[in-house]
């Protein structure tokens, strides 16, 4: 927790990346992952709702029909997507979980009839099967997933560059994440990491990961920026060969 305070604190106050739904994004991914999973499951559970209640021809409260509910997904979508990450999905999973538990009382049983109550159990244990899934990979991210993987999935947001402002607080030990990221990033956060490499790193391994890097950066894209900062730091990498033979 306290790592993730750091990181929000950093993220907020840094001044080089403006905020979008892709930061909000990274984020929640930090503390909830996997963002993307959980938010395509409440997504899934509140259309599925909207067809059952279309084909049953009743009214389920909070949640539209078919069309609308395709447009008010598409909506929260975009504009999470854009500029509210998956804090514009949460409140889709309000209608359905009502649903869901109003199925086990009378007053549902009433409203909607047995066999639509039978269909929104059935669709309410499979979307906490789903969760469930959800939070069970979770688990496996927060032990399995490095600072360095994160940057390098969540690359080009303020959390990642904030992550990577932490690793150099690191250094040395951070060496081995900077290596990751060379090998698989792309874009300024590739440029920042090479620039540390060419610090700490070591020539007899660090120059050849350097070379694929740029390798790889010309094949792929033509930003030259990257091209040129990764340049810089072979040289800076390859003076410290030459320097002990010049003496």
């Amino acid at each position: 927790m306290k790592r993730a305070l750091a990181l929000l604190a950093l993220v907020f106050t840094e001044k080089e990346v403006s905020a979008c739904g892709k930061c909000v994004f990274a984020i929640a991914d930090r503390l909830f992952p996997p963002v993307y999973f959980w938010s395509l499951i409440i997504l899934v559970a509140f259309f599925s709702a909207s067809i059952l209640a279309s084909t049953s021809k009743v009214k389920l409260t909070g949640i539209p029909g078919i069309l609308k509910a395709l447009v008010l997904i598409a909506f929260c979508s975009i504009m999470g997507i854009a500029f509210f990450g998956p804090f514009l999905i949460l409140p889709l999973a309000i209608p359905t979980t009502l649903a869901f538990f109003r199925s086990f009382l009378s007053s549902g049983v009433e409203a909607y009839g047995k066999k639509v109550c039978l269909k929104l159990r059935i669709l309410g244990l499979v979307t906490i099967l789903a969760m469930i899934s959800a939070v069970y990979q979770g688990f496996r991210i927060y032990e399995n997933r490095t600072d360095a993987q994160y940057i390098v999935q969540w690359q080009g947001t303020g959390t990642a560059m904030a992550m990577l402002k932490q690793l150099q607080q690191l250094e040395p030990a951070s060496l081995a994440d900077y290596r990751y990221i060379l090998k698989h990033a792309k874009g300024i956060v590739l440029r920042n990491a090479a620039e540390r490499v060419s610090i700490i790193g070591d020539p007899k391994i660090d120059i050849r990961n350097l070379e694929e890097a740029i390798d790889r950066t010309r094949r792929l894209s033509s930003d030259q920026f990257v091209v040129q900062g990764l340049e810089e730091s072979l040289r800076v990498l390859k003076l410290q060969v030459d320097a002990p033979k010049q003496e």
